[in-house]
């Protein structure tokens, strides 16, 4: 590749934006033009021009550094010497204590500036449509804005906080959000419109997702993120009511984007060894609830299925009805005996169910599963043996 030359003042700027903390940017360019300007009237034995700066380091923190410009002796003003230096601990403290001077402290008064960055924050994470979210060094959320938790359909703050986005279960594949994050927190990188997949009562959403770290005096505490949902954005736009990857008789997926998903646990599996369950389940007597009370009342009877699958499964897993009064379940877990306890619970839950807009119903379930690693289970076949097995048991 041919080499690329770059004007004096775009070196500057590069090196700037690059390595130069955002409130010091401008007074660098200013020490730069000016150090060029005076290497040209330098008399022999002259100091040579230093400043401190706070630049970005290995890890994504800023620290005080001492920048210095030294004229090449002969180079008539046209070379010059840029050096780096680091400041002693006593002069850095001095630095921190002069620049963050204006930040609250437990002890200290705070700034009218304060307050108001404070109530508009306040107004934001309470009233915005922008899901917010914030962590600490280790990727467990401090806090989230209100539009987050109705997205995700959580009751209080305080069953998020605390928590890891592994420990919430809510993404298909965790590894490239887990990533950056970390990437965030060690190397102070910032990530925007990453997209990614997250699961909210059974569905899988498309997001897209930004992130930056969050900084205590050059240090990095923690990271600060919004997201998206992608789907939502596009009906917004489009001036549309309800995406169309939505059961039009329940919250639950359409077998259309259920079927998408599934390869996308496949492809996980093969990639990860991430093992999953596979969940069929038939509301039996169905069509003897449409033929006593209509169409009208049998499709609130699927809704409510839907929901009494949505309290089982949580973020936990992906549901979808397939068809008819057919309902599959789709999640990450790691033992046949779990699949089994949830596989009882989704049963037990549903048939609890005895009155529907008012009209006594009787609801009796059908349900079979089976493990991605069970002898004989394929990507290809899954589907297949566990509708083998509501049919085996139906026949009983």
């Amino acid at each position: 590749m041919p080499e690329q030359t770059l004007s004096l003042a775009q070196a500057n700027k590069g090196f700037g934006e690059l390595h130069v903390h955002p409130d010091d940017r401008s007074s660098f360019i200013e020490f730069m033009e000016k150090g060029c300007k005076w290497s040209l009237e330098i008399e022999p034995g002259q100091e040579f021009m230093k400043k401190p700066f706070r630049i970005k380091q290995h890890d994504g923190s800023y620290k005080w550094r001492e920048l210095a410009l030294l004229p090449i002796s002969g180079s008539g003003g046209r070379e010059y010497l840029f050096t780096v230096s680091a400041l002693s601990e006593d002069l850095a403290a001095a630095l921190d204590n002069h620049v963050y001077a204006d930040l609250p402290t437990a002890t200290g008064s705070i700034d009218e500036k304060t307050v108001e960055y404070a109530r508009l924050w306040y107004t934001i994470i309470n009233n915005s449509a922008q899901k917010f979210f914030w962590k600490d060094k280790d990727r467990r959320f401090r806090g989230v804005s209100n539009s987050f938790l109705e997205f995700y359909e959580i009751n209080s703050p305080d069953d998020i906080i605390g928590k890891n986005d592994e420990e919430m279960h809510w993404h298909v594949d965790d590894g490239p959000y887990q990533g950056d994050e970390l990437d965030i927190l060690n190397k102070g990188k910032m990530v925007f419109n990453v997209p990614g997949q997250c699961i909210v009562n059974g569905v899988v959403h498309n997001i897209i997702c930004n992130k930056m770290p969050i900084y205590d005096k050059g240090e990095i505490i923690g990271l600060a993120g919004s997201f998206a949902d992608v789907d939502q954005e596009l009906y917004r736009v489009q001036k549309l009511v309800s995406p169309s990857k939505l059961d039009t008789s329940t919250r639950l997926m359409n077998n259309k984007f259920f079927l998408s998903t599934m390869v996308d646990y496949a492809t996980q599996f093969n990639e990860t060894g991430k093992n999953y369950g596979y969940i069929i389940l038939h509301s039996v007597n169905h069509h003897r609830i449409e033929e006593t009370y209509g169409a009208k009342v049998a499709s609130k009877v699927l809704r409510e299925i839907g929901e009494k699958i949505i309290d089982i499964i949580g973020q936990r897993a992906v549901a979808s009805r397939t068809k008819e009064a057919y309902f599959s379940i789709l999640g990450y877990i790691d033992s046949k005996e779990k699949l089994e306890e949830m596989t009882k619970q989704l049963k037990e839950h549903i048939e609890e169910i005895n009155q529907v807009d008012g009209k006594s119903v009787t609801i009796k379930i059908t349900i079979a599963c089976a493990l991605r690693t069970d002898e004989g289970v394929t990507d290809e076949t899954i589907h297949q043996i566990v509708i083998d097995r509501i049919d085996e048991l139906e026949k009983k």
